[in-house]
């Protein structure tokens, strides 16, 4: 019962996430009490805040988890900062790709590989602007986690990937926090 719960109150945010306007321009509801630490890169002129109680790790625990990526697609990605909510089993991964790879190549391929990548999951797709910028977002899920992953171009025109990974409970928590985190979204 409380699986289908969430999927019929997943769908109906979903639907009105990514189609709550004609144009695809999405409004979020910010509620500056669910954010907490901001995230700037002024060389990519990007900036967003994290949801409240979200901590960014330290540059030891940054180097070790930086060796543990796999390769293959991650040897074109370079993590940027990475937050978590130990509480939550929550955690936030900002990446930049390093090459000037366009933004529907990477859409196209995850299109492609994702749905097969992860057995047992559901993933749906959308796209939508939040003031000028467009954001292409997927949303992986099972029983017991749920990633929510963006990709938008900085001021430099080079992607960014942005990966929110909860557990399905914390989800649920946090769903308000993490719409705002999306909605102070920024070029600067």
């Amino acid at each position: 019962m409380v699986g289908r719960s969430f999927r019929f109150n997943y769908s109906y945010l979903l639907v009105l996430v990514l189609f709550a306007c004609a144009r695809d321009e999405v409004s979020f509801r910010i509620d500056p009490a669910l954010l907490g630490e901001s995230y700037e890169n002024f060389q990519a002129g990007v900036k967003l805040y994290m949801p409240a109680g979200w901590s960014s790790i330290s540059q030891e625990e940054f180097s070790l988890i930086n060796k543990k990526i796999k390769p293959g697609p991650a040897e074109k990605i370079r993590p940027l900062r990475f937050y978590y909510n130990r509480d939550r089993t929550s955690f936030c991964m900002i990446s930049r790709f390093l090459k000037k790879e366009k933004i529907k190549e990477i859409k196209d391929r995850y299109q492609k590989e994702l749905p097969g990548s992860s057995p047992g999951s559901t993933v749906r797709f959308g796209s939508f602007y939040k003031e000028n910028i467009q954001i292409h977002q997927f949303q992986i899920w099972n029983d017991k986690v749920i990633t929510v992953k963006l990709l938008f171009t900085d001021r430099e025109n080079t992607v960014i990937e942005l990966d929110y990974v909860l557990s399905l409970q914390a989800y649920k928590k946090e769903i308000k926090a993490i719409e705002s985190s999306i909605g102070s979204i920024s070029l600067i």
